[in-house]
């Protein structure tokens, strides 16, 4: 797995330098890893599986600093899944045995995050008993569709016009 990641991180390492360089900013580019801690981008190319579950790990370090609680449940919402995770004095839970990735345990440090297919996008809709059903389809938000679609603005005209 960190074989496979090695080539796309680098490609991101170097298109942020590229950035902060044409901005100016002379600042280490310090990337989260998946236990919520920081390493520089020379440790990131190197063992780039260190940054699995970082977005979560990230959210719980940012949750913290912006409430000032040291223990709390962070609840990070992306589009498509909701991933939750417990912090506890100040630092994410670690998950002892290492992430689990589409089933796998891949022994690697990081946070227990307890992964929900519910997020931002999720289509939410009623069976034909009448239950409440989640995904797995993504709704599109308008304002996106409507970037995809010219058709999509005219649509809108003609039902906003209309009186029934």
């Amino acid at each position: 797995m960190n074989a496979a990641l090695i080539p796309v991180l680098d490609r991101l390492v170097q298109a942020v330098e590229a950035a902060l360089g044409e901005m100016g900013i002379r600042a280490p580019l310090m990337i989260v890893r998946g236990d919520g801690s920081p390493m520089n981008a020379a440790t990131a190319r190197e063992k780039p599986i260190e940054t699995v579950l970082s977005g979560p790990a990230a959210s719980m370090v940012g949750g913290v600093h912006l409430t000032g609680q040291g223990d709390a449940i962070v609840v990070d919402i992306g589009g498509t899944t909701s991933d939750l995770g417990v912090v506890k004095k100040g630092k994410p839970k670690v998950n002892p045995d290492g992430a689990v990735i589409g089933g796998w345990r891949t022994r690697v440090r990081a946070a227990d995050i307890h992964t929900i297919g519910l997020g931002g996008d999720s289509e939410i809709w009623l069976s034909r008993k009448g239950a409440l059903e989640i995904g797995p389809r993504r709704a599109m938000p308008l304002s996106f569709m409507g970037c995809q679609d010219s058709g999509v603005e005219e649509e809108l005209r003609i039902i906003a016009q209309d009186p029934g």
